[in-house]
């Protein structure tokens, strides 16, 4: 979580390109494309000659460190140790390459919309691997019951549509001739049983099926953006197969979840995402909700803060059990707010909080509601102070 503009989207998108994006013809040429370059950026705001990612990583119960350092002319380097004008090394690379291989970074941008290009990529290809894989066969020998049927919509519409054809264009055609011929010219549908499947998977859509009659149902880009997030989330949620890939380190990270959706379904879909997750699949967010910030474990928190040119990501350093107890019991819709603000008053009372906060909008118009007011529940929470 963090204030606009303090950089967790940044913090997400430097992830992706290193662990998506940096491929094989970048790490040859030893360069970033500046399409690329970018979107990683802290390359450019800041006036410093280069920008370091450093990957901490386990291998077998050991932490490793890989750095991948990037020039202001968008050269770059990957090394295991930091060294002075050092170029990268075949080994370094090779690490990378376990790492990429070894953990799936999945990236779900905020803005989440059903009629966007990359929603019906990803249907597509979901519709492929639930569907038309399942039809056409992919090797020869058998033929399944749907085969069949697609075979039969091909044939049903080339006897549909023959006959009128025949009716009107074909003698037409015959009287232009000139001669005679010594066969009947007639249509012939050429469409291969593949084509039709396709034909038909690049026209489904998603929707709802608002009564029980199935032609009254209202596709998906005509509902409510709450709603077309939600079912963008779940199809890269399918896509992602993590308990499919044992093997692999599957990390989902998904820009504000809440987005367009009413608080309580925030929760509901929140707790959903962390109910996924699994040995081989961890969930990270980014947040302006204090309803999924109440809901998360206190230690599990991260802020993001922009400290001058900078951003850093502080997390909490609680030491034992009970202050973690304390810090989850303490934990609701009232008081995350408090990861909001710029400024929090601590006040003994709820009538306290109101004459702080009725004095503060007075005083500062709309800044105040940068500041949290927050009931302690009595003065006996407060800690003795010794001077």
């Amino acid at each position: 979580m963090g204030q606009n503009d303090h950089g967790k989207s940044s913090i997400l998108k430097a992830i992706d390109i290193i662990l998506n994006q940096l491929d094989g013809a970048a790490i040859e040429l030893g360069a970033l494309h500046p399409d690329l370059a970018e979107r990683l950026l802290p390359i450019f705001p800041v006036p410093a000659k280069a920008r370091r990612i450093t990957l901490r990583y386990d291998e077998g119960g050991e932490e490793k460190e890989l750095h991948i350092t990037v020039r202001s002319d968008l050269t770059f380097t990957v090394l295991e140790k930091i060294a002075r004008n050092a170029k990268t090394t075949p080994k370094a690379v090779g690490v990378l390459t376990k790492l990429r291989e070894h953990n799936r970074f999945v990236l779900i941008p905020a803005l989440r919309d059903a009629s966007s290009a990359q929603f019906q990529r990803l249907f597509s290809l979901l519709l492929r691997e639930h569907g038309l894989s399942k039809i056409i066969p992919q090797k020869a020998g058998g033929t399944p019951k749907e085969y069949r049927t697609l075979k039969d919509i091909r044939d049903k519409v080339a006897n549909t549509i023959k006959p009128y054809i025949n009716k009107t264009l074909l003698p037409e055609i015959e009287k232009h001739f000139g001669f005679k011929t010594q066969h009947t010219l007639a249509l012939k549908f050429d469409v291969d049983v593949q084509d039709i499947g396709e034909w038909i998977l690049d026209n489904l859509r998603l929707g709802f099926q608002l009564t029980d009659n199935p032609e009254s149902t209202l596709a998906l880009s005509e509902a409510g953006s709450g709603v077309q997030s939600g079912v963008l989330l779940a199809l890269h949620r399918l896509e992602q197969n993590a308990t499919t890939h044992p093997d692999i380190q599957f990390i989902l990270a998904v820009e504000e979840p809440e987005a367009f959706l009413h608080p309580q379904k925030q929760k509901e879909m929140y707790r959903d995402i962390r109910a996924a997750e699994s040995n081989n699949l961890k969930v990270i967010v980014t947040t302006h909700s204090p309803y999924i910030v109440a809901e998360t474990p206190f230690t599990r928190l991260g802020l993001v803060k922009r400290e001058d040119a900078y951003s850093a990501l502080h997390v909490p350093d609680v030491k034992t059990t009970k202050e973690q107890e304390m810090f989850d019991a303490y934990s609701d819709e009232v008081n995350a707010s408090l990861f909001f603000a710029d400024k929090v008053i601590l006040v003994e009372g709820e009538s306290d909080a109101r004459v702080i906060k009725l004095l503060l909008e007075r005083a500062l118009g709309p800044e105040a509601y940068r500041i949290s007011v927050i009931s302690s529940s009595g003065n006996a929470n407060f800690p003795r102070i010794c001077g």
